[in-house]
């Protein structure tokens, strides 16, 4: 295996504050809206038995393993390359139309690349986004488009650091039509970090990923009238802004919790994705001072716990945790490895066949690992240059690296 470029964890740490993503304070009370979707709704019931335990650098494996992703022994030996792809800068989330794929930035514009040597401009937000600045957990930070309607779906915050998720219809030309933006949901800070908002649909559907705001260090993550530090589970509307929330969310019937939750206990999860050919959620959680994980959900469970703030990677920092609380899929400490843990995307291309149905995922500073059989965990032979900020699938199903200062890169056989 080729070593990583040798950097000090000091520099790493600094490489993180650049996006916000290291150990920091701040914090959000929430008040979206939203009704009771259709009674119709598909309804699936399930729960997670866990347990917490010390900190190390762990895999937890499990029940629920990829069976078929390839074994570690096999993944570590892959020789992997990058090729640059497209010079955008400060990236934060890629997804895919039919004739291009689509690319977030942090400071408020989204491209289309259907050539990416010449990135066109589908949508600015610039003059409303939060203005970028180093350390900032604030800007654009996650987009996707609907299989409904095929509306553009933007998280961002503003100039005052309120977080929002609006869309809008597309032209003809690949741009987002500014004139039709209807608002969706609205989440109210009272803090300025660990705003989350990964987007990903299933069907109607739409998974979001929040933060925990930072505000109450971590309280808002265990509060259940707050959408803060959650996942939450809503079905934007296609005739008016707005959104219901489907019938089979965990706390519909329960008047004490907020009907839109899904998951609960994040800290800062990013790198958020719902695997579309399983169901499956991916995400890395980003740690506060010690440890960082990377968390998954099957499609029969709801209502996880993820433990912060009383947890954090798998280090308990405060007693009283809820009993049910979910370990990590993966966990390790910020002196093993690095500050920030990027989530990635299940390969499933054709240039790379030793990599088919691993995840990918990496820490901020470039190293890169990968899931493969039985859940076990191993460092690929690949270090991303730019400071990683998150993975996205491109039209030819092949796997991309997003980074915060180097572009996008194509990863390929070495």
């Amino acid at each position: 295996m080729t070593s990583a470029p040798t950097r000090s964890i000091r520099s790493l740490a600094l490489a993180a504050v650049v996006l916000g993503l290291g150990a920091c304070s701040g914090g959000d009370d929430a008040a979206p809206n939203g009704t009771k979707a259709d009674e119709s709704a598909e309804i699936t019931v399930s729960t997670s038995d866990a347990t917490t335990s010390t900190p190390a650098t762990t895999s937890s494996g499990g029940s629920n393993a990829i069976a078929s992703a390839p074994s570690v022994e096999q993944l570590a030996g892959l020789k992997l390359g990058l090729q640059p792809y497209a010079a955008v800068d400060k990236v934060t989330g890629m997804v895919v139309r039919p004739a291009d794929d689509v690319v977030s930035s942090q400071t408020g514009q989204v491209w289309r690349l259907a050539d990416p040597a010449a990135p066109i401009l589908a949508l600015d937000l610039s003059a409303q986004t939060s203005p970028y600045e180093q350390g900032s957990e604030r800007g654009l930070l996650g987009i996707a488009f609907s299989p409904v309607d095929g509306r553009l779906f933007v998280f961002y915050t503003d100039l005052q650091a309120q977080s929002h998720l609006v869309s809008y219809p597309m032209l003809d030309d690949g741009t987002a039509d500014v004139n039709g933006m209807w608002p969706v949901i609205d989440v109210p800070s009272t803090g300025a970090g660990h705003k989350g908002g990964g987007l990903s649909f299933d069907g109607p559907i739409l998974y979001v990923a929040l933060g925990d705001g930072g505000g109450t260090n971590g309280r808002d993550a265990q509060s259940y009238e707050s959408v803060l530090g959650s996942v939450i589970r809503i079905v934007p509307r296609t005739t008016e802004p707005s959104y219901d929330y489907p019938n089979d969310n965990p706390y519909v019937d329960d008047p004490t919790k907020r009907p839109e939750l899904w998951a609960k206990g994040l800290r800062e999860p990013w790198g958020f994705w719902r695997d579309p050919v399983t169901g499956i959620i991916w995400m890395a959680d980003v740690g506060n001072h010690t440890m960082e994980e990377i968390d998954r959900m099957t499609p029969d469970q709801k209502g996880l716990n993820f433990g912060w703030y009383f947890i954090e990677g798998t280090q308990v920092n405060h007693e009283g945790a809820p009993p049910d609380a979910v370990p990590p899929l993966y966990a390790y400490l910020h002196t093993d490895v690095g500050p920030a843990a990027i989530g990635g995307r299940v390969y499933r291309g054709a240039a790379i066949p030793g990599l088919d149905e691993a995840y990918v995922f990496a820490d901020i500073g470039g190293k890169t690992f990968a899931v493969g059989a039985g859940d076990q965990v191993t460092r690929l032979q690949l270090d991303v240059p730019g400071l990683v900020t998150g993975f996205g699938t491109g039209p030819d199903g092949e796997l991309y690296a997003l980074t915060h200062t180097q572009g996008i890169h194509k990863i390929v056989p070495a």
